[in-house]
């Protein structure tokens, strides 16, 4: 599939998220596509991975719409997001240079809490470093926000929803200039040379990883104004709380947690995990770490070796935070928004319930 194909699938797919259609399987979904380009889609192809990407994107273009239309009224915008979620197929389709490539796609609802807790708006400038479809920047004004992306089809989408996108490795570039925001999720693990050569090796000031999320985060943090936010995602660690304890007390996670929390001179102000299933319909199922920080200057939260962060197992569960961090949100910049104090009410006709535990598997915390 050529760029302009992509583009045009794209815009078919964000046509039909956008009208309130779903995909029951991702074999409607490859059907649809093969209407759209007049070709067969086969599975576990590379054109069928292809059509995993215009999906997510045509989901991105629908997103943004969404987060438009509830004019800053953000318990709306979630539960929008996650209906929007519920009517995407699951992306199963893998190829050896996914993580290379950056391939992964945050899920919508998550994205948009991402945004919030890291205060992205259109008044500030926004930096993504592994950009891939642009979920993370639902709540970015494009013409502030500078999206790095690698892999070719995936910054010519980001450049027709108006993003500066720039194609470096984000574990050695940063922009030029300071920015007030950064939100982050790059691929997790290790990077080897031709897929079996030994791990890659990045030195950040005291700091050396093989984990290359570890890396491009402490890169990008270099240019983040010293105000500024950011949200990283993190590869993170299951488990019961003794577990997950031991595991960030592992050299490579003690070394980035210890430098981040108590040397590297920001405040880490929240650090939560989220289950493996809530990324599932992305084709991935690994637990991630949301890191949040406010600015520079003295973290007060114990290191996740000493106590792990706490579990959201669900996506239900993730509205205690919605609502927190759109407060802090709408204080900070002033918004003429909905009071977020009273109880969650789902708009008539809702497919969700509360407890509904979308995309999760039933388990209890861990901790």
């Amino acid at each position: 599939m050529d760029v302009n194909e992509q583009i045009e699938l794209t815009r078919a797919y964000g046509d039909h998220f956008r009208a309130g259609h779903a995909f029951k399987t991702i074999v409607e979904a490859r059907a649809f596509a093969a209407m759209v380009l007049g070709v067969p889609v086969e599975p576990s192809t590379m054109l069928a991975k292809e059509v995993d990407e215009a999906i997510e994107s045509g989901l991105v273009q629908a997103a943004r719409q969404v987060v438009a239309q509830s004019e800053g009224d953000h318990r709306l915008a979630f539960d929008d997001l996650l209906s929007l979620y519920e009517a995407q197929p699951n992306l199963l389709v893998r190829t050896s240079d996914s993580m290379a490539r950056q391939a992964y796609s945050t899920p919508l609802p998550m994205a948009f809490v991402a945004g919030l807790i890291a205060q992205v708006h259109p008044s500030v400038t926004v930096y993504e470093p592994t950009a891939g479809n642009g979920s993370l920047l639902l709540l970015a004004d494009p013409a502030q926000a500078i999206a790095n992306e690698l892999h070719p089809p995936r910054a010519a989408q980001l450049r027709t929803q108006g993003f500066t996108v720039t194609e470096h490795d984000a574990t050695q570039y940063r922009p030029d200039r300071p920015y007030d925001v950064l939100v982050s999720n790059p691929p997790f693990g290790l990077l080897r040379e031709n897929g079996t050569g030994p791990p890659q090796r990045w030195q950040h000031g005291p700091v050396s990883t093989q984990k290359i999320d570890h890396a491009i985060a402490l890169q990008a943090l270099q240019g983040l104004s010293p105000g500024g936010r950011a949200l990283l995602i993190i590869g993170g660690h299951m488990g019961n709380a003794s577990a997950r304890q031991s595991a960030y007390r592992g050299q490579a996670d003690r070394s980035f947690y210890s430098f981040l929390y108590q040397q590297s001179g920001w405040k880490v102000d929240d650090h939560f995990t989220l289950h493996g299933s809530m990324f599932r319909r992305q084709g991935a199922g690994f637990p991630i770490d949301f890191i949040s920080i406010a600015g520079q200057g003295s973290t007060d939260l114990r290191l996740p070796g000493a106590q792990a962060p706490r579990i959201y197992n669900r996506y239900d569960d993730l509205r205690e935070v919605v609502i927190h961090a759109a407060r802090t949100y709408d204080t900070t910049y002033d918004s003429k928004y909905l009071e977020l104090s009273p109880p969650v009410e789902l708009r008539p006709g809702s497919p969700r319930r509360p407890g509904s535990g979308v995309d999760a598997d039933p388990v209890a915390s861990h901790d």
